[in-house]
């Protein structure tokens, strides 16, 4: 989150449009205090052994 820390997401079930359960969700919470107040850049990374791979983001 903004370039500066990384929080670990973990596992969850979604329920998708169709109305079934999707086990393969991920969910993360963060507290409001630790958001900037003039915006956030979130990337969204996955692990593979020895490196990570960023496959998505958004701003806050």
């Amino acid at each position: 989150m903004n370039h500066d820390k990384i929080y670990e997401a973990f596992p969850m079930d979604v329920s998708t449009e169709d109305g079934k359960t999707d086990s393969s969700g991920f969910c993360l919470y963060l507290d409001r205090s630790l958001l900037a107040a003039d915006g956030n850049q979130i990337e969204i990374f996955t692990d593979n052994k020895d490196s990570a791979r960023i496959i998505g983001g958004l701003t806050l």
